[in-house]
């Protein structure tokens, strides 16, 4: 599964590294391996508001143990899918590590 957000990503990297046609045509081909979750289903939206709200520090019953977080909109987003698809988050940055056993469980990819 991958969140339409994340396609949206992929494809701006692609147009702001300026990659050719072959590179695109093999990405597209093999993001066409995934179902696609939209970000119109309600339980989806419930759950964005609730990590931006965790993630803030500020959501009743759950506190953050660590400082609040100002997550970007996109990966608020990639993490509400996953929560909500019962999904690994798999990633290479340290965006959504305060979430780690909280909402889902990540894995990380090493940059090459």
């Amino acid at each position: 599964m991958i969140s339409v957000v994340t396609i949206g990503e992929i494809r701006s990297i692609a147009l702001q590294n300026n990659w050719g046609e072959k590179r695109i045509a093999y990405v597209e081909d093999f993001l066409k391996e995934f179902i696609v979750i939209d970000v119109r289903y309600n339980d989806l939206l419930n759950a964005y508001a609730e990590i931006d709200a965790f993630s803030q520090g500020k959501l009743a019953g759950k506190p953050l143990s660590t400082s609040s977080r100002n997550m970007g909109k996109n990966d608020l987003w990639i993490a509400a899918t996953a929560y909500i698809m019962n999904a690994q988050l798999i990633t290479m940055d340290k965006d959504f590590q305060h979430l780690d056993g909280k909402y889902f469980d990540l894995v990380y990819l090493s940059r090459v």
